[in-house]
């Protein structure tokens, strides 16, 4: 079991690089961008939480995981549920937007009824942003108390270094 823990250090950095680098483009100004750079952005945020959610799976391997920890990691699949859904609006948004003729001729309505569906569909999605955020609130001090746990126990060897440059690797990548 030993040598699947020898990568943890390395995948809690992406674990914790991913999550963090999700988090700023939630939390960031998502919604006042065009629907198609808007959707773009779901599609990034979804990549990430799914690369952070893979690399919690990894970092549990060969260790005895605490509670906490598969905790977050059930938190990261509600999160990319949240993602997936906030990029299913935003899809749904820019179809009702940009292809108004089609959606028009296909259901038959007239072209006020797709604008304001296109809108309802934004709506969904800024609620749903919102609500993602304030999980997000909730949950930052006990992230923050995990990753303090983690670094501490990776600081009895050099697993403190492998993380420290990882983390950085991953970070460089998002940039």
């Amino acid at each position: 079991m030993r040598e699947l823990a020898l990568n943890r250090p390395v995948h809690l950095a992406g674990r914790d690089a991913f999550y963090e680098c999700a988090l700023r483009s939630l939390q960031g100004d998502l919604m006042n961008y065009p629907v198609e750079d808007r959707l773009e952005k779901c599609k990034a945020i979804v990549a990430l939480l799914q690369s952070a959610r893979e690399h919690a799976d990894f970092a549990l391997r060969g260790v005895d995981s605490t509670r906490e920890e598969k905790l977050f990691v059930s938190f990261l699949d509600l999160l990319l549920d949240s993602a997936q859904a906030l990029q299913v609006m935003t899809k749904h948004e820019h179809l009702l937007a940009s292809d108004r003729e089609l959606l028009r001729e296909l259901v038959g309505e007239n072209l006020e009824r797709t604008e304001r569906s296109a809108a309802e569909h934004r709506q969904l999605a800024c609620n749903l942003l919102k609500e993602t955020n304030h999980l997000i609130q909730m949950a930052a001090e006990t992230f923050r108390k995990l990753k303090e746990k983690n670094h501490g126990e990776l600081a009895r060897d050099e697993s403190r270094a492998r993380y420290q440059k990882a983390f950085d690797s991953f970070q460089r990548l998002r940039a």
